[in-house]
C-alpha cells in the first residue's frame, strides 16, 4: 500500500520494508499541521498492516526535520497551544509496533532532531546540522527532549546541545563518541536500508515483542519529564525576549532583504537554509546599507561557514573586516588566533583556516623606522624538559657536567619484575637486562586537569602526556 499527501510518502520497498519520506522541501520539513497529519496517516497505515516489519523514516537531502515553523512557536507564547500538541507526532517513531530507522540525512533541528530520536536506530551524516535550537530562541527545551537526548547521545553531550542550542556538525558528534553510525550523506539512506534488510529476516512477532520491552522505560518515564518541561516552559517560553528572538531569527524570509542584519543571512547559511550566491547576495545589500567594509575574502568566509570550518560569530567578525581593518600587520591578530587555540577556543583546523585568511602586508604599507626610534621588538625564549635522574634543565646540566649516569637498576614497583627480567639471556619472553633510564613520577599525571577521562589518559601517548605537562 502507498500512501503520497503530498508532504509525506510511505512507499513499500521489499521483504516487509517500507519507507515514509517527509518532502515540504519549501518549508524545509517544518512540522506544519499538513505535515503533522500526513506522517500521522502513514504510521496509522503501518500500524495496521501485520506484514510490515520495518520502518525507515527519512527526509530530503537538505533537510530531515526543523521542528516548529515561526507561527507554532509564537502560538505558544501567546498561550494558544502548548509544546504538546505536538508529542503525539513526535513520538510516533517510539510508539510504532515496529523498529523504526531514522536515516537524517539532512540538518534535524528542535523538535526535529527529537523525532528522529525517538527512533530505534538512528544514522546521521557527517555534513549535516543536528541541534536542539530551543534555548536559541530563550526557551527551554520540550517534547520530552530533556530526557531522550542526554539518554541517546550521552548525558554530558545531551546537556552540552541543550544549554549551549549550538549546531553540530554529524562528523563532530562522532568524534564526540556518539553511539550511532555517521557517515558521508550520500550513504546514509543505504546504510539504513542494509540495516532493515537485517531485521527483516527476524519474524515480526520477534520484532515488535522485543521493541515493546526495550522502549517500556523510556514510554514509562515520558510523561513525567514532558510534565517537568511544560512546567518550565510556563516560566521560561512567556518572556518578552523570546518573543523578540522568535520573530527575529524564524522570520527571516518575511521582511524584505534590506532590513536582513547579518547574522541571520549567516545563520540561515550555516543551517544550510540558504545557497552560498543567496548568501553573499544578501550581504552585499546589508554591507551597502550599513556602509561597513567587508572582507576580500568573503567567499571564502562563507564557504568555510557552510561547511563548519568557522564558527558564526568567527564568520561575522571576519566578515565586518575586523581583521582586515585591525592592523596592516597581521601578527596581533596572528597571537590572538594562537592564543585562542591554546585556550581550547578554536581548535586545530579552525585556527589554520583563519590563519590563512591573514593576507601578508604589502611592501608599500611597511614603513621603514626612523633611525632615531628604538627596536621594541622582544623575543621571549624558554625551554622545559625532563629527563632520567632530572626534573628540568638545571638538574640535567649539573648530570652532564657532575659526570652524572642516570641508568639505574628498574627501582621496586616500577614494573612486575618476575615477569619481564631473569638472568638467561636466552630465555623466552623475557630481558636479562635490569637497568634503565627512567623518567621519575610518571604517575602522577592529572588527568582531571586536562579535562581528561582517567580511562583515556592511560591509553595516551606517554609523550602526549609529558608534553601537556
Amino acid at each position: 500500500m502507498a500512501i503520497n499527501t503530498g508532504l509525506v510518502e510511505l512507499k513499500e520497498l521489499a521483504n516487509g520494508v517500507v519507507q515514509v519520506t517527509m518532502g515540504d522541501r519549501e518549508n524545509c520539513n517544518a512540522l506544519s499541521p499538513q505535515m503533522m497529519d500526513g506522517l500521522g496517516k502513514c504510521f496509522d497505515a503501518i500500524a495496521q498492516n501485520e506484514h510490515y516489519k520495518i520502518v525507515i523514516l527519512a527526509g530530503t537531502e537538505s533537510y530531515f526535520c526543523t521542528g516548529g515553523n515561526r507561527e507554532q512557536l509564537l502560538s505558544i507564547f501567546r498561550g494558544e497551544r502548548q509544546f504538546t500538541d505536538a508529542l503525539e507526532v513526535l513520538t510516533l517513531a517510539l510508539n510504532c509496533p515496529i523498529p523504526v530507522i531514522a536515516a537524517m540525512v539532512g540538518h534535524a533541528l528542535g523538535g526535529g532532531l527529537a523525532l528522529g530520536l525517538y527512533a530505534d536506530f538512528i544514522v546521521l551524516s557527517h555534513e549535516s546540522i543536528y541541534a536542539s535550537n530551543f534555548m536559541k530562541y530563550g526557551f527551554t527545551p520540550g517534547v520530552g527532549t530533556t530526557l531522550i537526548l542526554p539518554k541517546k547521545f550521552g548525558t554530558e553531550l545531551g546537556r552540552e546541545m541543550m544549554f549551549t542550542a549550538r549546531n553540530y556538525r554529524g562528523a563532530e558528534l562522532a568524534e564526540r563518541g556518539i553511539l550511532f553510525p555517521v557517515v558521508p550523506k550520500t550513504e546514509v539512506l543505504n546504510y539504513a536500508r542494509t540495516i532493515a534488510s537485517n531485521l527483516a529476516e527476524k519474524p515480526r512477532l520477534s520484532l515488535v515483542t522485543l521493541k515493546t520491552h526495550l522502549t517500556s522505560e523510556i514510554r514509562e518515564q515520558l510523561p513525567k519529564w514532558v510534565g517537568k518541561e511544560l512546567a518550565m516552559h510556563d516560566i521560561t517560553f512567556h518572556q518578552q525576549a523570546v518573543k523578540t528572538s522568535i520573530e527575529a531569527q524564524l522570520g527571516l524570509e518575511a521582511k524584505p532583504i534590506g532590513s536582513q542584519d547579518g547574522e541571520n543571512v549567516l545563520s540561515q547559511l550555516q543551517a544550510g537554509a540558504i545557497s552560498l550566491d543567496k548568501a553573499e547576495e544578501l550581504l552585499e545589500e546589508i554591507i551597502n546599507q550599513t556602509g561597513l567594509t567587508p572582507s576580500d575574502n568573503t567567499e571564502q568566509i562563507l564557504a568555510q561557514l557552510r561547511s563548519g570550518e568557522l564558527s558564526l560569530d568567527r564568520a561575522e567578525e571576519l566578515l565586518q573586516g575586523t581583521i582586515d581593518r585591525i592592523d596592516p600587520t597581521p601578527s596581533d591578530n596572528t597571537e590572538q588566533i594562537l592564543a585562542r587555540l591554546q585556550t581550547g577556543e578554536l581548535s586545530l583546523d579552525n585556527a589554520e583556516s583563519l590563519l590563512s585568511l591573514i593576507t601578508e602586508p604589502s611592501v608599500e604599507s611597511i614603513e621603514t623606522p626612523k633611525p632615531t626610534q628604538k627596536n621594541q621588538d622582544i623575543a621571549i625564549i624558554g625551554i622545559s624538559c625532563r629527563y632520567p635522574g632530572a626534573k628540568n634543565w638545571r638538574e640535567f646540566w649539573e648530570n652532564l657536567q657532575n659526570g652524572v649516569d642516570s641508568v639505574t637498576e628498574v627501582p621496586p614497583g616500577r614494573w612486575v619484575e618476575k615477569n619481564w627480567y631473569h638472568p638467561e639471556r636466552e630465555h623466552p619472553g623475557t630481558s636479562y637486562c635490569k637497568w634503565a633510564g627512567l623518567l621519575d613520577d610518571i604517575d602522577k599525571f592529572d588527568p582531571i586537569f586536562f579535562e581528561i577521562a582517567p580511562g583515556e589518559a592511560q591509553y595516551m601517548d606517554p609523550q602526549q602526556r609529558l608534553f601537556l605537562e
